[in-house]
């Protein structure tokens, strides 16, 4: 049966049934970061900075002796020296001795301590509990994540009851000792099992259930753990004992074991259960590590190890009655097993329980539920936080209130320290204490942690020097240091537990500061692995070379002992941890080798690399080909690719294929994976062909002949192929993916290297790009984009019933324009009248002022039709002249005089002498001797280019400029190059290829451009032009009244005044009026008189605009306060995005303020927000942009005040949080803009 027919046979619900749940990890270093406020120093974190820690101990420093109830406990201590004083082989152990009984602890504690040392089980436990409290709240478990949807809810009488009933149905099947393999989905009935088995005396074995749509990769690891325990029975619930059959079709040997839904099972039975008598070494579970999935390993953990780590864990963060938790990792796994079921039962509080599904779909449920239930403690792996940090809108984070989160765990993967100060700096604001952070450390083979800091200590980090950990030892660097690592530090042992630094070839104790395998013995350490002696001898039996005593546990990670305190560098195994889950490099080679006849057996070697984006691993696959079997390497690294991830979900960053005998071996035929890692970082292999993946962050965005064969012909053909370019573009946004791999429908989220975080991630930027919800089961399963494509659709018409599409929601422009233009043209506009219905394109940027232009505009509402009162942020009055006295006071002379109009071109009738006063004094601004007035700043440029070039001229063209300037090319049928927007030496480069070979060349610029509110290097670019007897034409349209110390514009900021042989510009920005002007030598402006088809035959401007301009230079002149008042509102606003966390663009002295949408952003609805919030402001769309490029403008004047900015750049906040903001909101990267008009 197909994965893609297994996934049709089961509702969507199944899909939340079998959600494997994973612990995403990372090793790799990261790069140096400067001091936070966030963090503490670990210089201020000594061992004599532990004095107070409360633990289990005698009054003795060396040896004492507790009796409590009649039963007495002896242990031994040694207690940890000051740094300065540590031996040169440090045994670190928890001082616990000198600090016991000193009563400082919170209430209860000491009644912990009686508890912890006269139970002897789980058992015990759960029994002592029930019977203290029984009505109090144990377990709530949110069914969907959401505070607000129902829950489901046990005391500590109920899991006492339930786990009686479930251990009698076992005490009458004998199954003492037996394996029960727990299978179960997120929720309350794992929990049941887990005890159940205990109070039957079985021994329970978690398993995550396989992925129904999954089976070749899920399934074998299930039939393995089972096999290998010898499992009797499956617990699970009545849902997945229904699919049992699917799954005995593919493993038939699951079909000798008995099924047993325990959700069925009679409570009643709990009043016929017997207490066993159970010892703390009796086991109580096998934990089943993540590691190969051919050989599972199973922990075999007793009663006694559980109760030593939940005293460790209680004493490290603090717990006591009155604590409050919250959790969403994977209950089977040894962090959700031990931190957020069994920790709460020992400490006597409660917990709150999600899906890790519902974190992941959206990971603001975790901190909305701490805020909401005043959770005490939580936690989790760093990428947890990182995501939260990254993911998190400003909208979900309203109302959260984190004041009360004492502890906030870090563990199961490296820590890293630029994490915790993001995570800070994000939440601070919301009541959450960076001392609330508890780094830790530990490992499913030390029941779960080993060692962690002190409570409200918050985190330690050093910053190591990298090459001196790489030769194993530390060296303190300074923070200016290039290579370097920040280390947090993960503490001290408790209770007991010992930790020390080994070198693992001599078994010898490395000194403090030298790095070498973490070992550990303790009573939280496991008793071996399940019937593998082999395999317990050499991981659970290490002793030191120069020490006899108990063995350790050897625990494979790396790390060094500084100041007391436990930092983990990295491991000693070749496990690789990629998008947080576990793989073995000999699993992935066995996939390699088998999946095309040219690889040779057992000759490749797969390893990872560090992502220098992001320090995440990134797998690498080298392999030896035989030539002779092959003709096409390519095929061969599609081959590799696509069998990793079909097999692994491992998407590969690199795949090498190599010529024989040339993959490293060591003498006895084992891979020496790290020598061929270092091979390929040198880029010494002996290649055949390689291939390595590039970032692509639009993937339905490629070039290229083959991306738009029949483009023109076909265009979109139903709204099924407008989905899947959608599912393209929202994966592009998730993973790095190469254009040249061309996806197509039948390719599959595997093959792209979607784990499940971004299969979750996926699901919500698909729904917040359709509008409608899509279910995370979605995007599950592995489908192929043309079935998730289909999927999409069927919800699509689903909500088109629930909710049918008005004309005002937001319809792409891309999508829709593009054929509608391929049509004749009488259709071709009734298409787009119907577009323009459709897309209230009136509405939107056709708002009708009743008021004159200023800071606050009346603006007739086209959605209320009444008048609406407005902050205007989208005028190009830069100066506030529109609506200036003075101004207004030249116009009224103008038409006291009677001038209205002309009805004349300027050559003819149409000159006066306000137009030659305007155009000397223009002449005058711009340093040149004289000018020449045009009606509009486009038929300047139109009019100006195409008199000055001719067929045969060669023009370079900034590559964003005036789309009047292009049409000037066109009218003149002269050809151009654009060169990379403001780059000089693209520039240059081009002018050194072309300009031999010319006689006539022409540079054009702009001195602002107003798409993205920059200044063209105009001093760099005229000093090329003289070099190569180039003509600059410089359009001075945006630059002209707010560049320079007096706002000349351009040419006075760069001191270019007489330099520049061509400018051009507009009187209907800063100046607010109408009109264009072309300013240059007398001989120039005479030949433009002449030869300027759009002066030649166009009326001549009024006077009264002509005066209107003259009043606008008059307040230029004489109120240079304007100038410095408009710099002052640009840097204000500029500040204030900063501050809300809205990245910009732009020059200092820009009034222009680019805002990039989100590519997830329905740029419509974002500015429909800002409307209704009374924010008048423009947004730059397709076609002025591609699709993926669409921008605000906003456009600040004069007469703006601190509290309009202010409120201005709130309302985009609002924006941005409600409608999906994302990091990359503004890249800084070219766009390929297509040109339109000024």
């Amino acid at each position: 049966m197909s994965n893609s027919a297994r996934a049709r046979l089961f509702p969507t619900a199944v899909y939340r049934l079998f959600f494997p749940g994973t612990v995403p990890a990372s090793t790799a270093p990261e790069p140096p970061i400067p001091a936070s406020p966030f963090r503490r120093s670990a210089a201020a974190h000594r061992s004599d900075a532990w004095t107070g820690v409360e633990d289990i101990g005698s009054p003795s420093p060396q040896q004492g002796k507790a009796t409590t109830g009649g039963r007495t406990f002896a242990f031994a201590e040694i207690p940890v020296a000051p740094a300065a004083k540590t031996s040169a082989c440090p045994l670190l152990r928890h001082d616990d001795a000198s600090r016991a009984g000193t009563g400082g602890g919170p209430p209860g504690k000491d009644r912990l301590m009686t508890l912890h040392n006269n139970i002897q089980s789980l058992v015990e436990l759960v029994s002592q509990r029930a019977a203290d409290q029984p009505g109090s709240l144990l377990y709530r478990f949110l069914s969907t994540g959401d505070i607000a949807d129902p829950a489901d809810e046990m005391t500590f009488a109920d899991l006492d009851r339930d786990a009686r009933a479930i251990g009698t149905w076992l005490q009458s099947r004998a199954a003492a000792g037996e394996r029960i393999v727990l299978l179960y989905p997120p929720g309350l009935d794992f929990i049941r099992a887990v005890f159940g088995c205990a109070f039957g005396q079985a021994i329970a074995v978690p398993a995550f259930p396989p992925d129904p749509a999954q089976l070749t990769r899920t399934l074998p690891r299930l039939r393995a753990i089972v096999a290998d325990c010898s499992a009797r029975y499956v617990f699970t619930t009545s849902d997945i004992k229904k699919l049992a059959g699917l799954l005995i079709h593919d493993a038939p040997e699951l079909g000798t074991v008995e099924w047993v839904a325990t959700d069925e099972l009679d409570r009643r039975l709990a009043d016929d259960w017997h207490s066993p008598r159970i010892h703390r070494d009796d086991t109580a579970m096998l934990q089943y590590t993540s590691g190969s999935t051919g050989t599972p390993k199973g922990v075999v953990l007793t009663h006694g190890n559980f109760l030593h780590n939940s005293e460790q864990i209680r004493q490290g963060f603090g717990h006591d009655s009155s604590t409050i938790g919250v959790g969403w990792l994977p209950l089977y796994h040894d962090m959700g097993l031990s931190g957020y079921v069994i920790q709460p039962l020992y400490y006597g509080g409660s917990t709150v329980l999600m899906s890790p599904l519902a974190f992941l779909e959206q990971p603001a449920r975790w901190l909305q539920a701490i805020s909401h239930f005043r959770a005490t403690t939580s936690g989790g792996p760093n990428f947890a936080y990182d995501l939260c940090a990254r993911k998190i809108t400003d909208q979900e984070r309203t109302g959260l209130d984190l004041s009360c989160w004492r502890v906030a765990f870090n563990g199961s993967e490296p820590i890293r320290a630029a994490t915790l100060d993001r995570f800070s700096e994000t939440f601070a604001p919301h009541g959450f204490k960076p001392a609330a952070f508890h780094p830790c450390y530990g490992l499913a083979e030390a029941t779960l942690y080993v060692t962690g800091v002190r409570e409200g200590e918050g985190a330690a980090v050093h910053q190591a020097d990298a090459s001196a950990l790489r030769q194993g030892r530390f060296t303190e660097s300074s923070p200016g240091d290039g290579d370097s690592r920040v280390l947090v530090s993960c503490g001290r042992p408790r209770l007991n537990q010992e930790v020390v630094v080994v070198d693992p070839d001599s078994a010898r104790q490395r000194a403090a500061g030298e790095v070498g395998e973490i070992w550990v013995r303790g009573g939280s350490v496991a008793h071996g692995y399940w019937l593998r002696p082999d395999a317990t001898a050499r991981t659970f039996g290490a002793r030191l070379a120069d020490d006899g005593e108990r063995p350790f546990l050897r625990t494979g990670d790396l790390g060094v002992l500084v100041e007391g305190e436990l930092y983990v560098v990295g491991r000693l195994k070749d496990l690789m941890i990629v998008n947080g889950l576990n793989h073995y490099p000999e699993d992935i080679e066995h996939t390699v080798a088998a999946c095309h006849p040219a690889i040779r057996a057992g000759c490749s070697a797969v390893f990872s690399v560090n992502d220098p984006r992001g320090g995440q691993e990134l797998p690498v696959a080298v392999a030896e080909i035989d030539p002779a079997k092959t003709t096409d390497a390519g095929e061969v690294i599609e081959a590799v690719r696509h069998a990793v991830a079909r097999e692994h979900r491992v998407a590969l960053h690199g795949v090498a294929l190599v010529r024989p005998r040339t993959v490293a071996k060591t003498t006895s035929g084992k891979i020496q994976r790290h020598a061929v890692r270092q091979a390929w970082l040198a880029d010494e292999l002996d290649l055949v062909n390689e291939w390595r993946r590039m970032p692509s962050r639009m993937l339905s965005q490629r070039t290229g002949p083959e991306a738009s064969d029949g483009a023109d012909e076909a265009g979109p053909q139903d709204a099924e192929s407008e989905l899947l370019a959608l599912v393209l573009e929202a994966i592009g946004q998730l993973v790095d993916f190469s254009p040249a791999e061309s996806p197509g429908p039948e390719t599959r989220l595997n093959a792209l290297g979607l784990d499940s975080l971004n299969a979750a991630a996926l699901a919500r930027t698909l729904e917040q790009r359709t509008g409608f919800r899509v279910p995370v089961e979605t995007t599950a399963g592995d489908p192929s984009l043309g079935e998730l494509a289909h999927q999409l659709l069927v919800l699509s018409q689903a909500a088109a019933v629930a909710e049918p599409v008005t004309s005002s929601e937001h319809i792409d422009l891309a999508a829709v324009a593009d054929p509608i233009m391929r049509l004749p043209f009488t259709a071709r506009l009734g298409g787009f009248a119907q577009l323009i219905s459709d897309t209230g394109f009136d509405a939107h940027y056709r708002r009708e002022i009743t008021s004159p232009i200023g800071r606050e505009v009346t603006v007739l509402d086209p959605y209320t039709l009444t008048e609406k009162k407005m902050l205007m942020f989208g005028s190009n009055s830069y100066l506030s002249l529109a609506d200036h006295p003075q101004v207004a006071d030249r116009v009224r002379g103008a038409l006291d005089s009677g001038a209205v109009g002309l009805g004349g071109a300027p050559l003819l009738s149409g000159f006066t002498r306000w137009h030659r006063e305007l155009e000397q004094r223009l002449a005058k601004l711009k340093g040149t001797e004289d000018a020449l007035l045009f009606s509009s700043g486009y038929s300047t440029n139109l009019g100006v280019v195409s008199a000055c070039c001719r067929p045969g001229s060669f023009v370079l063209v900034d590559e964003y400029m005036h789309a009047s300037f292009l049409d000037g090319l066109k009218m003149a049928r002269v050809h151009h190059a654009a060169f990379r927007h403001n780059d000089v030496e693209h520039l240059a480069q081009l002018l050194n290829r072309h300009a031999p070979e010319q006689s006539d060349i022409f540079i054009g610029i702009e001195g602002l451009y107003s798409m993205d509110g920059d200044v063209a290097p105009v001093d760099d670019i005229t000093d090329l032009a003289d070099r190569f007897d180039a003509t600059v034409i410089l359009d001075e349209a945006h630059a002209t009244g707010v560049l320079g110390p007096t706002g000349r514009g351009a040419v006075e900021r760069f001191s270019r005044e007489g330099r520049v042989p061509i400018i051009t510009g507009t009187l209907s920005k800063a100046f607010a009026g109408l009109g264009g002007f072309a300013c240059g030598s007398k001989e120039l402006i005479q030949y433009l008189r002449l030869m300027s088809r759009s002066n030649m035959f166009s009326t001549a401007m009024p006077p009264t605009l002509v005066a209107q301009a003259l009043g606008a230079l008059d307040v230029l002149e004489s109120e240079p306060g304007l100038l410095r008042r408009l710099r002052d509102n640009i840097r204000q606003a500029q500040e204030s995005f900063h501050r809300v966390g809205i990245r910009t663009e732009g020059d200092p002295e820009s009034p222009i303020i680019p805002i990039r949408t989100p590519p997830t952003m329905d740029i419509r609805a974002a500015s429909r927000k800002m409307h209704d919030a009374g924010i008048f402001v423009n947004t730059v769309e397709y076609p002025a942009v591609p699709p993926n490029q669409q921008r605000f403008r906003v456009s600040m004047m004069a007469s703006h005040t601190a509290s309009d900015i202010e409120r201005m750049t709130n309302c985009f906040a609002d924006a941005w949080s409600t409608l999906g903001k994302e990091e990359d909101a503004w890249t800084g990267n070219s766009v390929n803009r297509i040109p339109l008009s000024s």
